[in-house]
Parts: C-alpha cells; sequence; structure tokens
C-alpha cells in the first residue's frame, strides 16, 4: 500500500479540501484501478472525455469511494 495516500473512504464522507483525488466509481469492480478526478468542495469532476480538462462532472450517487494524499502537499514557490 502507498503509505502517502489515505486509505479509501466512502462517498459520502466528502474530502476536506478542493483538489486532485482518486476516485472509483460503480463501473470498476476490482480494488486496484482508479480514475482521476477533481473535488471543488461540493462536485467530482474527471477529464475522462477531454484529457486535462477536468470539466466532466460526475452525477451524484456514481463515485463508490475516494483517496487522496495522507499529508498536506508542501507549498511550491
Amino acid at each position: 500500500m502507498n503509505e502517502n495516500l489515505t486509505p479509501w473512504f466512502p462517498a459520502n464522507t466528502r474530502p476536506v479540501r478542493s483538489g486532485m483525488y482518486r476516485i472509483q466509481d460503480y463501473t470498476l469492480n476490482c480494488g486496484c484501478c482508479w480514475i482521476d478526478a477533481r473535488w471543488d468542495g461540493k462536485h467530482w469532476f474527471t477529464d475522462l472525455f477531454t484529457k486535462g480538462s477536468f470539466s466532466n462532472r460526475l452525477i451524484r450517487g456514481q463515485v463508490k469511494r475516494w483517496r487522496g494524499l495522507a499529508t498536506t502537499p508542501k507549498e511550491t514557490t
């Protein structure tokens, strides 16, 4: 297991911070695969149709679980 990442949280537990996360939706039937997604504080967005844009909003109930960084990221200057 990657010690830099949190354990998986269920979708009804919302992330504390906006940012990038790994999510699993109900199309993934394994525990090893994930989709990169952005959390804006209210909704999940992916770039599944337009790489790099993270403009595709996931509908409520589509996300099964999520995980993020286990520590606060360092500021870049």
